[in-house]
């Protein structure tokens, strides 16, 4: 699908519209109560110790906040360093290890007046240990032989079956992609709510066999994504938010994606701790059997680029943990 579409721009403008929308009316009412995570309302704890810790957001849409200057952060979710009070670079254990994927990330965000923000987001990803592509590496690719397991067991037709070693068997042990993503934030402040909203393009030099957040394009030739969401963070006190996710990726597949999400976090001085979850599946199969239980892949034939015919390339269904655990220093 052309990038260029009617239909693809015709999305992404009323995406954006609604994204400066909102920022016009907050701007409009002149609502000026908080405006920033790094300001508190009067009601601190009084001879609390200096607080570094920021929420940091979900993994499809980050907050518009960064770190201060000189600050660190170290945890499973990330570790980075804040350079100024603008630019902010981390880059992600979790990634490195559960997904063995390279990855480096920068966060930019410049206060436009006292309640809005705005930024970007980029982002660079690359496997490693990527061959030979149908190897048995984990636990859930063998059995406790280490047999490699059929990983969608289906021909041409769509037609079950369990043949070991098939041309249609692979068992994927590592993930196998490579990616640069540029994200527009935009973070607008209304009373004890902020809205922060993003405009993602992700391109894919190589989705063999990518992380969860790119999703099934309905065409292999589809090498770009773009991604439309918004985080509402509630302030319930001086340390408790709620956050709201919901949102659109892939708006220029064939189909498009649903995206919801939800979280609590808590934040002292030096610590942030973050427990909740979100969900990706298709606009047109909310309420089928395809979203849940979460983890179905495509039933498409695809071809590596080392020439293996194999399934299960994309998801089109999807649950992605938002679970943190950070300390700053």
């Amino acid at each position: 699908m052309d990038l260029f579409s009617f239909r693809t721009v015709l999305r992404l403008s009323l995406s954006w519209f609604a994204i400066c929308a909102t920022s016009a009316i907050a701007s409009a009412s002149g609502l000026d109560q908080e405006s920033s995570l790094l300001k508190f309302p009067e009601s601190v704890v009084k001879n609390e110790p200096e607080r570094l810790a920021f929420e940091i957001g979900h993994n499809a849409t980050p907050t518009s906040y960064v770190m201060k200057r000189g600050t660190w952060t170290a945890g499973f979710y990330g570790v980075g360093y804040a350079l100024s009070d603008t630019l902010f670079i981390a880059t992600s254990p979790w990634i490195w290890t559960s997904y063995n994927t390279m990855n480096i990330t920068a966060k930019f965000i410049k206060p436009i007046s006292s309640t809005v923000r705005t930024g970007f987001f980029a982002a660079y990803f690359q496997s490693y240990q990527v061959t030979p592509f149908l190897k048995c590496e984990s636990r859930w690719a063998c059995d406790e032989n280490g047999t490699p397991l059929p990983y969608r067991q289906t021909d041409l037709e769509g037609n079950l079956r369990n043949v070991p070693n098939s041309p249609f068997d692979v068992s994927v042990g590592r993930y196998q992609f490579q990616a640069a993503t540029l994200q527009g934030l935009l973070g607008v402040d209304i009373g004890r709510t902020t809205i922060h909203s993003g405009l993602k393009y992700s391109y894919f030099f190589n989705d063999d066999y990518p992380y969860s957040l790119r999703m099934d394009p309905g065409d292999d030739a589809i090498r770009g994504q773009l991604d439309a969401t918004v985080l509402v963070e509630r302030r319930l006190s001086n340390r408790v938010r709620l956050n709201f996710e919901f949102g659109c990726l892939g708006l220029t597949d064939i189909e498009p994606y649903l995206h919801l999400g939800a979280s609590i976090a808590t934040i002292f001085p030096k610590w942030l701790i973050q427990l909740g979850g979100s969900m990706t599946g298709r606009f047109g199969r909310v309420g089928t059997d395809e979203l849940w239980p979460p983890g179905f892949f495509d039933r498409r034939v695809h071809m590596s680029r080392d020439g293996n015919v194999y399934f299960g390339r994309y998801l089109t269904a999807a649950v992605h943990p938002e679970v943190q655990l950070q300390y700053f220093f």
